[in-house]
């Protein structure tokens, strides 16, 4: 109703997208009819550096200049969506640093990338604070795209940095101790069960297990076939496909 009310998205020319797969989605939640040809899977211009080696070099040497031990050790990202309204966003406070430290800390480090909305994320404890735990989200000079790339496990949750992490084709874990309270405030468009490209963990003690056997557990063709189903049409050149539709 409130798009015939307030017709917006009527104004667009083009809508461009990430893969076929997506259109419903956008002529759902946009009120833009499926025959209008207004909605194109081009691909997304963003998802481009992903592919640009260049890029990707720059994202790392910018990574081990802030953070030398970073060279000697893997990268887990934890990049969760906030919690709340928008104009009142909040960060989840539930990951434990320090159980992450002293079970993982031999291998990795841990960045944490806070959805932008959200004014003052949880503040890591002092003890971990850039030893073991790095909170880049106010950091200007590597943004989540950047940190995706230099990364080597995704810690998310209802965020939609997955699908643009699925083309890297690395392990994502899905951090959902409110995953009920997250649909009844939010909802979903897809099966949170079904699309997941990785396990779903209630607890910090899941998460850490499954790192601990990681070679074991994660299935990379469970990620690539995320990746073709909903970025397919993402490979390094939709700025041209775009710009050639235009």
């Amino acid at each position: 109703a409130s798009h015939k009310e307030y017709p917006i998205n009527k104004n667009y020319s083009y809508v461009t997208i990430a893969s076929p797969e997506l259109s419903w989605i956008f002529e759902e939640a946009m009120g833009i009819d499926k025959e209008s040809g207004v909605i194109v899977p081009t691909g997304v211009s963003r998802t481009d550096i992903f592919f640009d080696d260049e890029y990707i070099q720059n994202c790392y040497e910018k990574l081990y200049a802030k953070i030398p031990e970073a060279r000697k050790k893997k990268i887990i990202l934890y990049a969760p969506t906030f919690r709340g309204k928008v104009s009142q966003a909040v960060a989840p406070d539930v990951l434990d640093i320090a159980r992450f430290s002293e079970e993982l800390g031999d291998k990795y480090i841990l960045i944490c990338k806070h959805h932008q909305l959200v004014k003052e994320p949880p503040e890591i404890p002092e003890k971990y604070r850039n030893t073991f735990a790095w909170d880049m989200s106010k950091d200007d000079e590597m943004n989540i795209n950047d940190l995706m790339i230099v990364s080597d496990i995704c810690i998310s949750d209802y965020s939609s940095v997955v699908f643009e992490y699925s083309l890297m084709e690395r392990p994502m874990i899905f951090f959902v101790y409110d995953l009920e309270d997250y649909i009844d405030e939010r909802g979903l468009y897809y099966d949170f069960d079904e699309i997941t490209p990785g396990p779903l963990c209630r607890t910090n003690e899941e998460i850490i297990e499954y790192i601990q056997n990681i070679d074991e557990k994660f299935d990379r063709q469970v990620v690539i076939d995320f990746k073709n189903k909903f970025m397919c049409s993402c490979d390094g050149h939709s700025s041209e496909r775009i710009a050639a539709l235009i």
